[in-house]
């Protein structure tokens, strides 16, 4: 299977005529674009019927492109409509880790968040890379202005968590009863606790754990729905100030809609950040040495840094969370409708 996977990445062939098996078994009787209009019209508070489990659906060539809606947005905000042929960076990456799929591939270019990551990219391969900052930024609001004005005088002023969530092959674990008493902390400054839960983790019912305690919880959806980034862009916009237990990708997009955010522990007391705050914790030591001999080493170096600067920092956005949101985020990479197209298709209209 994994040399199969490998092929699709670097057999232009195979990857077109892997794309449309992919979308033919996964689509046969109803299109996909059918499956998330759908899902449109249900609220952000309507958890377990959007995690409810999509396939995916491959509209580019590239596979991470297709998550969380990520190509669909920023080919709708430039107004693009061919497909695309890039490799495309998903998420936040720590420390020098550049995947194979990116540079050993078909893809025409990289698209990323920062100069910063785009200059690791480019000491492993001679590719492209493009930055565009937050991807949040080009994804439309989920909800009209009039209908966001009636759900946010109902929340009054909010207090947005995002709690571990689970990945591929690894079940988040954490003590829900820690975290409960932990925001609840948060209740003589805010009206709302709003929690927003990982598709996965809906399914696995945590949200009721949340729930029984009377905090109001949101999700984004699955994950290869193409709704999802434009959900999430609604809930932080609803929120007036947003915490976590960890670093991940919803830090920057927080700080890109002019949120604060801050890193925060399941014991208050505690002043310093300590692993469980710490995504390098969760990962097995042999796994993390297999991506080169210093991905280790840039690993936690990144993760302190960004670890640093946002525990217990409460509800202000300070100059150095910018500066560092824009290092690894690319707050300032961020390009209009116009320059976002010619950067992608440059003379060329897609293939």
């Amino acid at each position: 299977m994994k040399k199969i996977k490998d092929l699709y990445h670097k057999n232009i062939v195979i990857n077109r005529v892997g794309r449309l098996g992919i979308n033919i078994r996964n689509y046969p009787l109803q299109d996909y674009e059918k499956s998330c209009s759908i899902r449109k019209i249900l609220d952000v508070w309507n958890c377990e019927k959007l995690s409810k489990d999509m396939k995916m659906y491959l509209e580019d060539s590239s596979p991470d492109g297709a998550l969380y809606g990520i190509l669909h947005w920023i080919k709708k905000y430039a107004g693009i409509s061919k497909k695309l042929n890039f490799y495309v960076e998903h998420g936040l990456y720590f420390g020098d880790l550049v995947r194979e799929n990116a540079v050993d591939s078909i893809y025409d270019g990289v698209i990323t968040f920062s100069k910063h990551r785009a200059k690791i990219i480019n000491e492993k391969s001679d590719k492209r890379v493009f930055t565009i900052g937050p991807y949040i930024h080009y994804a439309d609001d989920y909800y009209g202005l009039e209908e966001f004005k009636k759900i946010k005088a109902k929340l009054g002023k909010t207090l947005l968590f995002f709690p571990p969530h689970s990945i591929k092959g690894h079940d988040a674990k954490y003590d829900i009863s820690s975290i409960v008493t932990r925001l609840k902390e948060f209740k003589t400054e805010y009206n709302t606790i709003m929690v927003c839960m990982y598709y996965k983790d809906v399914q696995r019912g945590l949200h009721k754990e949340f729930e029984n305690e009377d905090f109001f919880v949101v999700t984004a959806g699955h994950f290869y729905d193409y709704n999802f980034l434009s959900r999430l862009k609604s809930i932080i916009k609803l929120s007036d100030h947003t915490a976590s237990m960890a670093i991940g990708t919803h830090i920057g997009y927080c700080l890109q809609l002019d949120k604060s955010h801050e890193i925060i522990n399941k014991d208050s007391s505690i002043t310093i950040p300590d692993d469980t705050n710490k995504l390098f914790s969760s990962i097995k030591e042999s796994e993390i040495e297999n991506r080169g001999p210093n991905y280790l080493k840039t690993f936690t170096e990144d993760e302190e840094t960004i670890l640093n600067a946002f525990f217990n920092m409460g509800s202000i956005i300070t100059i150095e969370q910018q500066k560092i949101s824009d290092k690894y985020w690319g707050l300032s990479e961020i390009k209009s409708k116009l320059d976002l197209k010619k950067e992608l298709l440059g003379n060329d209209d897609g293939y």
